[in-house]
């Protein structure tokens, strides 16, 4: 660790000597601080007792006080997303970096929060807990995962394709379960498994359909009734505390050619022009603007998406922020997709680079995925938007981008540019160019549908 002496941050060399008169005034001073700050915390409902730090010792229990937490790999915003932490989530911490708190998960991992997202418990709170049911529902159109737990904790969701699964990993988990119960009509999930990986930590593995799920909602949540349920059985009930994986059902939509039906036919299309109202996004040396080029692009796709029989939503449609709040933009992009039971949520964006030398001559087409299920629409957009562009250059991209991480349907973010670029951004000044990229993007969606109804 940095630091003269290789002690820890925020610690001295003890000096053997009394405090002189000015010492005396600054630790006086320091005191008031300290009340004013624990008068401050018990106004905010937070713990009042300071809870130290020390790395490599757990010194203390959080409650997640925050919507869908960020969780990350490292105590930056550049590391890496871990699966977001649910409200009410308990977690041991052993260590802190600056405003992170790292995480102990149990069998040497761990994953650092911010410390403004979560409020420490009282001592002797313990974040260790144990699983007791698994009850496994199909509704119409979707599948609920009904997992019952003694507290709230901390987990990860993996999504594996060959074969398709769903795996959940309870951290800090003991397995006592009582049983894993499933309805026999579900076209989702096949039989459920648990298996106690290491001490302190549970896998749950659920088999998907070859096409697998479409997508998935996780949410802490009550077991209510449904129409389904036997009579007699109760499951408002079903645990202290429980939380609830929903997964989608993939779209019908008509297989392949000579249906006669619009190829598109009951398919919802989330569109998302990239930025908007205060977020101009890049400018070309031209100075035409991004957030303008997008959105010409964006209803263009619409057009002809709607051609195909789509009924497609858009993030906005006009020039303007889609959120009352710039910290909440992206998510709120999400969430419009997510309110409207999209089956597929595409954002549309042009590239620029941060140095001039790379940005006057960059130039490709780029269609980025971060879930394993969307990496097939990825590639499926990649060639026909390149086309389009007359761009050689073309490539589907594994990133973490906030809008293609969300899990509730496949999702890409399309770079059809360099806006940075003056040949290209003239490109994007000629008349037929947002026509012929809508077009293109429409397209890559049905060919993406179709090449999906036709795999066993």
């Amino acid at each position: 660790m940095r630091g003269g002496g290789g002690g820890i941050r925020g610690e001295h060399p003890r000096v053997n000597r009394e405090p002189g008169p000015r010492c005396r005034t600054l630790l006086a001073v320091v005191a008031v601080v300290a009340a004013l700050a624990v008068a401050t915390g018990m106004a905010s409902g937070r713990p009042a007792v300071a809870h130290p730090v020390v790395k490599g010792q757990v010194v203390g229990v959080v409650r997640v006080v925050r919507d869908r937490a960020v969780f990350r790999v490292g105590p930056t915003t550049d590391h890496d997303r871990r699966t977001p932490l649910e409200k009410g989530a308990l977690l041991s911490i052993c260590g802190r970096s600056g405003a992170w708190l790292v995480a102990d998960l149990g069998a040497g991992d761990r994953g650092w929060v911010e410390e403004r997202d979560v409020e420490w418990m009282p001592p002797q709170t313990q974040a260790d807990v144990v699983l007791r049911n698994v009850l496994v529902r199909p509704t119409a159109c979707e599948t609920r995962v009904d997992i019952e737990t003694s507290a709230q904790g901390s987990f990860d969701v993996i999504e594996e394709l060959d074969p398709p699964a769903l795996v959940v990993r309870l951290h800090r988990t003991t397995s006592m379960i009582h049983e894993i119960a499933q309805y026999c009509d579900d076209l989702i999930v096949g039989p459920a498994t648990v298996r106690q990986v290491e001490p302190a930590r549970v896998e749950l593995r659920f088999p998907l359909a070859r096409k697998g799920a479409w997508g998935y909602r996780v949410a802490s949540a009550v077991s209510p009734n449904l129409p389904g349920d036997p009579s007699g059985h109760d499951f408002r009930h079903v645990g202290p505390c429980d939380f609830r994986i929903t997964l989608a059902r993939p779209p019908d939509v008509p297989a392949g050619e000579g249906t006669g039906a619009p190829s598109l036919q009951g398919v919802t299309v989330v569109l998302d022009p990239g930025h908007g109202g205060s977020d101009g996004g890049a400018v070309g040396v031209g100075g035409l603007v991004e957030k303008e080029i997008n959105l010409a692009v964006a209803l263009q796709a619409r057009e002809a998406l709607r051609k195909r029989g789509a009924r497609v939503v858009m993030t906005r449609d006009v020039d303007r922020d889609t959120a009352p709040a710039r910290a909440d933009e992206l998510s709120h992009r999400v969430e419009v997709g997510c309110a409207e039971q999209g089956h597929v949520f595409v954002s549309i964006h042009h590239n620029a680079r941060p140095r001039v030398e790379d940005a006057r001559v960059a130039c490709g087409v780029f269609v980025y995925y971060y879930q394993p299920w969307s990496a097939d629409l990825a590639r499926a957009l990649v060639a026909p938007v390149a086309d389009a562009q007359r761009e050689a250059h073309r490539a589907y991209v594994f990133r973490s981008f906030a809008v293609t991480r969300q899990t509730y349907m496949p999702s890409v973010l399309v770079e059809v540019g360099f806006i940075s670029n003056p040949q290209e951004e003239q490109k994007m000044r000629d008349p037929g160019y947002a026509p012929r990229i809508g077009e293109a993007i429409a397209s890559g969606i049905e060919r993406w549908f179709t090449e999906r109804g036709r795999r066993p």
